[in-house]
């Protein structure tokens, strides 16, 4: 993030309220704009191509692909002070996440339906909401976190990198660990938001935030899909 300017947290009340409501707007955007971009991949028939190529290609080539892509967008909602930098850094995420989950949805669909969508969707709005209305009640940026975020999410990297690479299956167990860590993503990317976020940094707030409720969604549907 961008050290140079003010944390919105040391602006006046109206500005926090404009700040507020312009990042959980963008993230709204961005999570329509997901489930549009995925009922059009379905609906035509390209979510059968994005299928086709994905089946002949590594899982951990995906995988390092999608954290380059990240690094990326972040790094453009960051940095760029253009605005339209700063939204394609955005546009870039939300259409790489789009991709990867074809395939999770593609499952999803063969196993319930859009019941099982539905299910999942609700339960991860739940979930945040819980989350979001914790973070909000303690006047804290929650970077007591960071370290074992850190330290957590290269360790879960390495787990998926090995299994594609040799051929085991990460288990229930490890799901239910990545939505526990997912869950606590998501609480410390909400207290970042107001506390280490300049007031025209709502883009590249909105990204975090998206980053860590589809990091959420994902092993939600996979838990529904091992039921």
């Amino acid at each position: 993030m961008n050290t140079s300017v003010y944390p919105t947290i040391q602006a006046e009340e109206s500005a926090k309220s404009r700040f507020i409501k312009k990042t959980y707007f963008h993230l709204a955007a961005a999570i329509a704009t997901f489930a549009l971009l995925e009922t059009f991949f379905f609906s035509t028939g390209i979510a059968q191509s994005i299928l086709d190529v994905m089946s002949h290609m590594n899982p951990a080539i995906i995988l390092i692909a999608l954290v380059l892509i990240n690094l990326f967008a972040s790094k453009k909602a960051h940095t760029s002070r253009a605005k339209a930098g700063q939204y394609i850094g955005l546009g870039a995420y939300i259409l790489a996440e789009a991709i990867i989950f074809v395939p999770l949805i593609a499952m999803s669909l063969m196993r319930g339906g859009t019941d099982l969508l539905a299910t999942a969707a609700l339960a991860t709005g739940i979930g945040v909401v819980g989350i979001t209305l914790l973070a909000l009640s303690y006047d804290t940026d929650w970077s007591v976190l960071d370290m074992g975020l850190r330290v957590a999410g290269l360790s879960a990297f390495a787990l998926i990198v090995c299994s594609c690479l040799f051929g085991f299956t990460l288990g229930t167990l490890f799901t239910v660990v990545m939505l526990a860590f997912s869950a606590v993503a998501i609480l410390r990317q909400t207290g970042a938001t107001l506390h280490q976020y300049g007031e025209e940094q709502y883009i590249a707030a909105s990204l975090g935030l998206f980053a860590s409720i589809m990091l959420l969604f994902w092993y939600v549907l996979r838990f529904m899909n091992r039921r």
